[in-house]
């Protein structure tokens, strides 16, 4: 069953549970639902997917998630919702898709939750909420994940060296936390990731050279740490098309202009006195921390 964009301005009913026919997709997106998930919901047992996104929801994620065995894609986005998310849902044994972003209210531990989850996931999306804690290694157990996307949160800690273990990744995304410490060399087993998303935390230290092997990437967003040295590590990827790199402490440009065409290339400052000279700079960042960048004319 599926409601798109119909206004409803409803509650979710209790009597949901007795849809005990419905086994395989719920979805009510764009539709104002209000009210809270009703606990009934766990009785579904059969459900495959489980969508509530772009409502008014407020209230928690019901524990009683957790006795949905069948469920392999629950998401709920764009609510109000508040609480954490109960680690029952770890018993969704088929879980692939998790995906909890912009409720701004949800809390709790994203490292007990990471350690309950199913680790057969392929896509963990757990955006711009207010998780604490930090990204245990155990990351390192979900050998399917495509997709991690744990921006804008309240994390801490550094970025586990298991990240390495998982070569199926093409979208890894921590943007906007408070992690630290250096970029593990592991990453550079990354063979499959696309897009790499660091920026606004405070890691520190040099890149590592074993980020030179990572062939297929795309977008590397590293602005806004305490990253040092020189990023010329980066000026093999052919791939590379779009990177930010303003905010840093980086002492050159490495060779990174040489021979590509770079499309958001920014550079740590542009004033008549610039921090670091760059001829294939498409951006410049005036102010350090504020990630205020304007466009080079050309």
């Amino acid at each position: 069953m599926q409601l798109h964009e119909t206004s409803l301005r409803e509650r979710i009913p209790s009597e949901i549970g007795q849809l005990s026919l419905l086994n395989r997709d719920l979805t009510i997106a764009d539709c104002l639902l209000t009210g809270t998930l009703p606990s009934e919901i766990g009785q579904l047992r059969q459900l495959q997917r489980l969508i509530f996104t772009n409502n008014r929801l407020t209230g928690t994620i019901p524990t009683e998630i957790g006795r949905m065995t069948q469920l392999t894609i629950f998401e709920s986005a764009y609510n109000l919702l508040t609480g954490s998310i109960p680690t029952e849902i770890g018993n969704c044994v088929n879980l692939q898709a998790l995906g909890v972003f912009r409720n701004t209210e949800i809390n709790g531990s994203i490292t007990e939750l990471i350690d309950h989850m199913p680790r057969g996931l392929f896509r963990f999306f757990l955006g711009e909420l207010s998780l604490t804690g930090s990204i245990p290694s155990s990351i390192g157990e979900f050998g399917q994940l495509d997709s991690i996307r744990f921006q804008e949160n309240h994390l801490t800690g550094s970025l586990p060296s298991e990240i390495g273990l998982l070569r199926s990744l093409t979208a890894l995304d921590v943007f906007g936390n408070q992690m630290t410490g250096s970029i593990p060399s592991t990453i550079g087993l990354l063979n499959s990731v696309r897009s790499l998303s660091m920026g606004f935390n405070t890691f520190n230290g040099r890149l590592p050279m074993q980020m030179s092997l990572l062939n297929q990437l795309g977008e590397l967003e590293i602005s806004a740490n305490d990253l040092t040295g020189s990023p010329g590590v980066l000026a093999s990827l052919a791939s590379l098309t779009s990177l930010y790199i303003h905010d840093n402490r980086f002492d050159g440009i490495g060779g990174l202009c040489t021979g590509k065409t770079w499309v958001n290339l920014a550079v740590n400052d542009c004033s008549s006195t610039p921090v670091l000279s760059c001829s294939c700079c498409t951006v410049c960042c005036r102010t350090a921390g504020t990630g205020s960048c304007e466009s080079i004319s050309t």
